[in-house]
C-alpha cells in the first residue's frame, strides 16, 4: 500500500525565497535558525487543518481566507499548490 504524498511549494514566505517540500507520513526539518523552518511547519499544519479552521462559525473571509480556500483546492485536486507572496 502507497501512502499519499504531495508536494508544498513556497516562494518569498517569510524568509523562505524559494523552497519545495514532498511530505511523507514522517517529515522532519532541520537546520539553522531563522531560514523558515517553523513557517513551513506552521503552513503544513494549517493546510492539513483548513477544514476545521474554514468550517468555523464567524470564520473571517477576505482575501487571505480565499487564498487558503484556493491552496486547499489545488492540493485536493491534486495540482502542485503554490505560496508566494509576503501574506
Amino acid at each position: 500500500m502507497s501512502e499519499a504524498r504531495w508536494t508544498l511549494s513556497v516562494e518569498d514566505f517569510g524568509p523562505i525565497k524559494s523552497a519545495s517540500v514532498t511530505l511523507a507520513p514522517f517529515t522532519v526539518f532541520t537546520g539553522h535558525n531563522n531560514t523558515g523552518k517553523s513557517y513551513m511547519a506552521s503552513l503544513i499544519w494549517a493546510a492539513l487543518n483548513s477544514s476545521e479552521i474554514l468550517n468555523r462559525p464567524g470564520a473571517q473571509r477576505g482575501p487571505a481566507f480565499d487564498a487558503v480556500v484556493e491552496l486547499v483546492g489545488e492540493i485536493r485536486s491534486g495540482r502542485k499548490p503554490v505560496v508566494e507572496g509576503p501574506d
